[in-house]
């Protein structure tokens, strides 16, 4: 349904992705890439979506910049939500 142009992308556990689904419409093009934080037997990726250049969104956030990046954000919206009750980002 997401077309050539589409990117699935999964950030929760459970069954949202069907990897076995997945690999042949990376492989044919019927979808343009996938975004997975989470996978099937996680942490382990299937060589499959490897081979297809499948990225882990984690990996992507285990960085030591958006780390600091994340950690500062928790900051800027505890400090107005005790001092003001508000955050700036409530999400």
């Amino acid at each position: 349904m997401l077309g050539p142009v589409g990117v699935p992308a999964n950030i929760r556990r459970g069954s949202t992705v069907d990897e076995e689904a997945l690999i042949p419409a990376l492989r044919g093009r019927a979808i343009l890439a996938a975004g997975l934080g989470i996978f099937e037997d996680d942490p382990y990726v299937p060589q499959a979506l490897i081979a297809q250049r499948v990225p882990d969104i984690q990996n992507g956030v285990a960085t030591c910049p958006a780390r600091r990046v994340m950690a500062n954000l928790v900051v800027d919206n505890l400090v107005p939500w005790f001092t003001q009750g508000r955050a700036p980002t409530p999400v």
